[in-house]
C-alpha cells in the first residue's frame, strides 16, 4: 500500500506544470496522551458529535475528550476475558461520551456495552455482530449481524426491536435526505 501511495505522489508531482512546486503539508499532533495500561491500541472511534474519542487496547477502553484529557475507562478484560477487541470488531461511543458498545467476533456472537460508571451489559446475537452504532441522541444502539439480522437496543442493551435487516427501523442519512420531498420519495413508506 505504501509503495502505491508513493508512486501516486510521484506521478502527481511529475504532472505539475513547470515552475509550480508541490507544497507538502505535514500534519502535527494536537495532543499526546499516554495510556495507563500500556497496551497496544487496537481500535479507535470518534463520537458522532466529535465530543470524544474511544481508544481500545487489548484490555481496556479509554474515553478521551478532544483536548486529550481522559474522561473514563472500562477494563473489559476484568469484566469478561472472552471480550476481545481487534480492528475488525465494531466499537462505538455515545454522542454524550457516557457509554460504549463493542461487537463480538465470528466465534463470540455477543454485543457488550458499558456506561461511565463501568456497569456492563451484554446480549447474545444471531450471527456475528458486524456493526454497532449509537443514534445521534445516544439513547439507541443499532446492531447488524452477518446473518442479515438487526437489533435496536437501549444503551443498557435492553432489546427494543429485532428482525431482518430489511425491516430494520433505522433511517440512514441517505434515506433522511430522500424524505425531504425530493423526487422518488413516497410518503407512504
Amino acid at each position: 500500500m505504501f509503495v502505491l501511495l508513493l508512486l501516486a505522489a510521484v506521478r502527481d508531482a511529475a504532472a505539475q506544470p513547470p515552475g509550480r512546486e508541490r507544497v507538502w503539508i505535514v500534519p502535527k499532533a494536537a495532543w499526546v496522551h499516554t495510556l495507563e495500561d500500556g497496551g497496544d491500541i487496537v481500535r479507535t472511534a470518534w463520537s458522532s458529535t466529535s465530543s470524544c474519542a474511544v481508544v481500545a487496547t487489548e484490555t481496556t477502553i479509554h474515553v478521551i475528550d478532544p483536548s486529550g484529557h481522559p474522561l473514563w475507562k472500562w477494563n473489559f478484560h476484568e469484566t469478561n476475558r472472552l471480550i476481545q477487541v481487534s480492528r475488525f470488531v465494531s466499537l462505538a461511543v455515545s454522542p454524550k461520551c457516557d457509554a460504549v458498545v463493542i461487537g463480538g467476533r465470528t466465534d463470540y456472537k455477543y454485543v457488550w456495552a458499558a456506561d461511565r460508571r463501568g456497569r456492563p451489559a451484554f446480549f447474545k446475537t444471531d450471527g456475528t455482530p458486524l456493526l454497532a452504532r449509537f443514534d445521534l441522541r445516544g439513547d439507541t444502539i443499532a446492531v447488524v449481524t452477518g446473518a442479515s439480522f438487526g437489533y435496536v437496543f437501549s444503551p443498557r442493551l435492553d432489546l427494543q426491536w429485532s428482525g431482518t435487516l430489511h425491516d430494520l427501523p433505522v433511517k440512514w442519512p441517505s434515506q433522511v435526505a430522500l424524505s425531504s420531498g425530493r423526487p422518488g420519495w413516497d410518503p407512504s413508506d
